[in-house]
């Protein structure tokens, strides 16, 4: 699930991953264990002898929720640590708890729904432990699912811009990319971080300048000027992140047709997600090439230390 990247040592990482396997299936399986063998306890005549109402009352919720209660924090721990880059403990947090409240839905449906009774007539002993098994395995669907859905909160910004620097044209005829560009076309999440406005004419970035950031044109036009070309950009296209490829000084110069608000991206986040999108990267590779094939006057100079 997660990304090739921070340091990883192989056999520690393999090590603490079947480690952890093997505790949260002895916890799953010793979690239904104690859920079964209390839920029998309380419902004899001897709890209630030996046991006041408001105990009986106390230790009965005990054990309907302490082992969710440990299940969270064992989730936790394994979705804040595991990560080689760390996620910020509030997505490690709702990713737990989220998966937590929804073992707990599935639980509760089996209860509710499932008859035990019928599974012991036909299967004898078994019975308990197919219920069970099948429980620990919706559990690691469940695990796996949030998971990854830690995974996309923590990147989203990366997966975002690859949308769109991949964005397909306006006048492209499939349905299928068309309905990308309309939900990608206007991320309301960079417009808060990313926005600045330019005025006609005013210039964005020129020959030689030594910044780094990329843009998006999210309303407007942008003229680009190189020595031998000159290309117009509007709303949806993504320009200057040829800087940020070769950590080089600027080779054109930026101005604006109209006024335009355009999204000033970090070129950092532009490398770490050339990193793990490979279409975004071929992209990356063919405006490298395309520069060099066009541009055999004017030398390039480029940083391998970024």
């Amino acid at each position: 699930i997660y990304r090739k990247q921070g340091k990883k040592k192989p056999i520690k990482e393999n090590l603490i991953v079947i480690a952890a396997e093997v505790v949260l299936v002895i916890l799953i399986v010793l979690m239904t264990i104690f859920l079964i063998a209390g839920n029998a306890f309380f419902t004899t005549v001897l709890s209630a002898n030996l046991l006041s109402p408001v105990l009986f009352s106390l230790f009965r919720n005990l054990f309907r929720f302490v082992p969710f209660g440990i299940i969270f924090v064992f989730l936790f721990l394994v979705y804040f640590a595991t990560p080689s880059l760390r996620p910020r403990k509030k997505h490690s947090f709702q990713a737990s708890a989220a998966c937590t409240a929804s073992f707990f839905i599935v639980q509760f449906a089996f209860s509710a729904f499932v008859n035990l009774s019928r599974y012991n007539l036909v299967y004898g002993i078994l019975g308990n432990l197919i219920v069970i098994m099948l429980e620990v395995y919706i559990f690691f669907l469940l695990f796996l699912f949030f998971a990854q859905f830690q995974y996309v909160v923590q990147f989203f910004e990366t997966f975002l811009l690859a949308q769109l620097y991949l964005l397909p044209a306006y006048d492209d005829p499939k349905i299928r990319r068309q309905l990308e560009r309309i939900m990608f076309i206007r991320p309301p999440v960079f417009y808060l971080r990313y926005a600045v406005t330019k005025k006609k004419g005013e210039l964005i970035y020129s020959m030689d300048d030594t910044s780094t950031e990329l843009y998006y044109v999210w309303n407007g036009a942008v003229r680009i000027m190189m020595p031998n070309q000159v290309t117009d950009y509007s709303r949806g296209r993504i320009f200057g992140e040829f800087s940020g490829i070769v950590g080089g000084n600027r080779t054109s110069t930026a101005i604006a047709l109209t006024d335009v608000t355009l999204l000033k991206i970090p070129a950092r986040l532009f490398r770490a997600t050339i990193e793990i999108d490979g279409a975004m990267s071929r992209r990356a590779l063919r405006l490298i090439t395309d520069y060099i094939r066009k541009s055999n006057r004017m030398p390039l100079s480029i940083d391998f230390d970024v």
